[in-house]
């Protein structure tokens, strides 16, 4: 029988695990982190490219998207970050007709306790075996390696748990104020041209749409930060001196775990945070076309007179698309998107009575 010491010393060839661990999945991995949501089973996995979460750059906007509310006559030309990489995991966003009614939930959303256990189970079963595995073979940058990963997931947890209440945070204090609840309708242009439709509360577009989420505690959550970057650290200076087989099984653990992260196999994609929810609809016709997303929006003649100012419309002197637009209005079949937008009106949050 072949010695468990003998790992050590096995090495019929050799990888660049430094280079897999750093490079591949970074951006995978930025846009799955940054949107904020919940990822199941897969919640306390060790993931590649951890210095993207100890950098923040989880956080930065994504450049190209312009909003357009309408009832304020509003424009902004960037969008917070979290919302920006939830947008772009979305799957098969049609050009006109992806709308998104997005609100709060009185009771806070939380994982299942059997997922909450499941998914804290499965990473001390695969880095016990890990660990075990680099004891066994007298392995001790394997070991280190294993305990460098146990601690990124800890600080993994309490820096995106540290986000999402600050999101949390932000709403509940905004909707104590009468105008955050007044519901708006927006046109959202993604930086490839698609034109989504969104409902929401004045308050959550202000506070979580347009708003980087605000930690309560800049300090502490700077120390997890500088946390991460030591454990990313000792990760990959640990992993280019352990053995072949400590490396072989670190790298298959890493890369299986970003993909379910990064595919959304388990994520709650429609909660973010305790208190976000999402709704979809695809209001899909015969035809895609830009004014089928404006007669959605149902526009008064001002804000129509908005838009064109904005160049979002053709000028009034475009006589023929006018024409067209106004026979659109009047001939479209909007009685399934009607329906969906009322259950959702129905369902939402309600203001709390005054006095």
């Amino acid at each position: 029988m072949w010695p468990q010491h003998h790992l050590k010393s096995w090495a019929p060839f050799r990888i660049d695990a430094l280079g897999l661990i750093t490079i591949i999945g970074a951006p995978q991995v930025n846009r799955a982190l940054g949107t904020l949501v919940t990822h199941g089973l897969a919640e306390y996995l060790p993931l590649l490219a951890q210095q993207e979460l100890a950098g923040d750059s989880i956080l930065e906007p994504i450049t190209g998207f312009h909003l357009y509310n309408l009832d304020d006559h509003i424009y902004a030309t960037d969008i917070a970050g979290w919302f920006g990489r939830w947008l772009k995991y979305q799957k098969s966003l049609s050009w006109n007709s992806t709308c998104f009614f997005i609100d709060t939930i009185d009771n806070p959303w939380t994982m299942p306790a059997w997922q909450k256990a499941a998914g804290i189970s499965l990473p001390i079963l695969f880095m016990t075996g890990a660990a075990a595995l680099a004891v066994a073979a007298e392995d001790w940058f394997g070991l280190a390696n294993v305990g460098a990963l146990a601690v990124s997931v800890l600080v993994r947890v309490a820096l995106l748990s540290t986000l999402r209440a600050a999101l949390d945070d932000g709403l509940m204090q905004v909707f104590g104020e009468k105008w955050a609840w007044s519901m708006k309708k927006i046109l959202l242009v993604t930086p490839e041209g698609k034109a989504i439709t969104l409902f929401a509360p004045l308050g959550l577009v202000t506070e979580a749409i347009l708003t980087t989420p605000k930690v309560a505690h800049p300090t502490r959550y700077r120390l997890w930060r500088y946390l991460g970057w030591l454990c990313f650290g000792v990760h990959i200076l640990t992993l280019g001196m352990s053995s072949l087989a400590s490396q072989i099984l670190t790298v298959c653990l890493l890369l299986t775990s970003t993909f379910i992260v990064t595919s959304w196999m388990v994520s709650k994609e429609y909660y973010v945070g305790s208190h976000i929810r999402i709704r979809r609809f695809d209001d899909l016709g015969d035809r895609e076309s830009r004014r089928r997303a404006y007669v959605r929006l149902e526009m008064s003649p001002e804000q129509e007179q908005t838009f064109a100012t904005w160049g979002i419309m053709p000028q009034r002197a475009n006589a023929t698309w006018w024409v067209e637009y106004e026979s659109l209005k009047a001939k479209q079949d909007r009685s399934r998107f009607l329906a969906w937008k009322t259950e959702c009106l129905a369902s939402t949050r309600r203001p709390p009575a005054s006095g």
